[in-house]
């Protein structure tokens, strides 16, 4: 779910918590702040959205559905 800033030279953050009331939490406080973010439910989806955008940070949740934040986290660190 693409969540875009107001601000283009905004840097780009990447939240990958899979509870939605967190989520957005977390994504509303980093807006307000002057961060453009994007989040992910889960491990694969935020790897996919790393594979297809670039980003300044990754927030990942340490326990995940499908793929926890230290597996996302190894296999980002493999594909860079």
């Amino acid at each position: 779910m693409k969540t875009t800033g107001q601000n283009n030279n905004a840097p780009r953050i990447l939240v990958a918590v899979d509870e939605p009331d967190i989520r957005e939490l977390v994504a509303i406080t980093l807006r307000f702040n002057g961060f453009e973010v994007e989040s992910a439910a889960d491990g694969l989806e935020a790897l996919a959205l790393a594979d297809a955008n670039t980003f300044d940070l990754i927030i990942l949740d340490v326990r995940m559905p499908r793929m926890t934040g230290y597996e996302a986290c190894r296999e980002l660190r493999l594909r860079k």
